[in-house]
C-alpha cells in the first residue's frame, strides 16, 4: 500500500467516535458511489455510512453530467444519511457538502480553495471538486438523503486535457506539487460534513450560512445564472435563510433561486 491509497479500516479509526464514516465501503471499481448507496438504503444501511470507490464507470455530476472518474487518481465518495429532519428542510443539506470540503482542502493541503454556489469548489480559478445531493424517498414512510463528492486529488494534466477539460479543472496535486493523501483528505472532509449537520440539526444553519459566505467570492459581483432554458444577470447579493442565491437584476428586482448554474460575467 501507498501512502496515498485509500485505506478503509483507517478510515474507520479516525470516525469510530462519529457518525458519518463509522461504517466504510470500499470498492475498487463500481458504477457510482450514490447508486451503490441508493441499494444499501433498501438493505438498510444505517445513517452515516460511507461509501468509495477507486473508479466508478458511470459517475455523475449535476444535470446528468458524467464525472471524470480517473482510477486511483480522486476521492470518489458518496454518504448516505438519515437525518432527523423535516423533509422541507432537507434540501438545505445540499449546501453543506461543499463547504465541508473546502475547510478541509484548505486544512490539510495548505491551499485557499474557494465556493461557487450552489456547490463547487474551485482552486486558483479552476473546479478541483464537485457535489451530487439526492433526495431519495423510496417510499411514503422512508427517506434520505444521499450526498456523493468527487474531489481530483492525483490526476496530472494529460488526464484533464484527454477529457477536454483542461481549461477547467485541476486536482490538488497539479496544484500544491506535491502528492496528497487520500485517507487523510476523507477522514477531515468528514468531520466537517459532521460539524455542519450538527450545526443544521441543531436549528443554527445560520451559523453554516456565515461559513458558506466567507468562502465565496463570487458575492457583491455580477454573475450570469442560468436554469433552464432561461437566464438572468445582475449582482449576486448573496443566500436568504433557506440557502437561495439572491439575485438583484437590472430592474432593481431581487430574485432567489433555489438551483442554477453561474458564471461571472466577463
Amino acid at each position: 500500500m501507498t501512502f496515498s491509497d485509500i485505506d478503509p479500516p483507517f478510515i474507520e479509526n479516525m470516525r469510530n467516535q462519529a457518525e458519518l464514516g463509522r461504517e466504510v465501503y470500499f470498492f475498487e471499481s463500481t458504477d457510482s458511489t450514490n447508486l451503490c448507496a441508493e441499494r444499501a438504503f433498501v438493505d438498510g444501511a444505517k445513517h452515516g455510512s460511507v461509501f468509495i470507490a477507486n473508479t466508478q464507470s458511470v459517475g455523475r455530476g449535476r444535470f446528468g453530467r458524467s464525472w471524470l472518474s480517473t482510477p486511483g487518481a480522486g476521492i470518489y465518495l458518496s454518504i448516505l444519511l438519515r437525518p432527523d429532519l423535516a423533509k422541507e428542510d432537507c434540501p438545505k443539506i445540499s449546501l453543506l457538502p461543499a463547504l465541508a470540503a473546502v475547510l478541509a482542502i484548505n486544512e490539510v493541503c495548505g491551499v485557499q480553495a474557494k465556493l461557487k454556489w450552489p456547490n463547487d469548489v474551485l482552486l486558483n480559478g479552476k473546479k478541483i471538486c464537485g457535489v451530487l445531493s439526492e433526495f431519495y424517498c423510496p417510499d411514503p414512510d422512508s427517506y434520505g438523503i444521499i450526498v456523493g463528492i468527487g474531489i481530483n486529488v492525483h490526476h496530472n494534466q494529460g488526464h484533464f486535457e484527454r477529457a477536454g477539460l483542461a481549461d477547467v479543472a485541476t486536482s490538488l496535486d497539479i496544484e500544491t506539487g506535491v502528492p496528497q493523501n487520500r485517507n487523510i483528505l476523507i477522514s477531515a472532509f468528514l468531520e466537517e460534513m459532521e460539524n455542519l449537520l450538527t450545526l443544521l440539526l441543531a436549528e443554527k444553519f445560520e451559523q453554516v450560512l456565515e461559513q458558506w459566505k466567507s468562502h465565496c467570492e463570487m458575492f457583491g459581483k455580477d454573475i450570469i445564472l442560468s436554469q433552464g432554458t432561461s437566464t438572468y444577470s445582475g449582482k449576486a447579493l448573496g443566500l436568504d435563510d433557506q440557502g437561495n442565491l439572491l439575485l438583484e437584476t437590472g430592474e432593481n428586482k431581487t430574485l432567489s433561486f433555489s438551483s442554477g448554474e453561474t458564471s461571472l460575467k466577463k
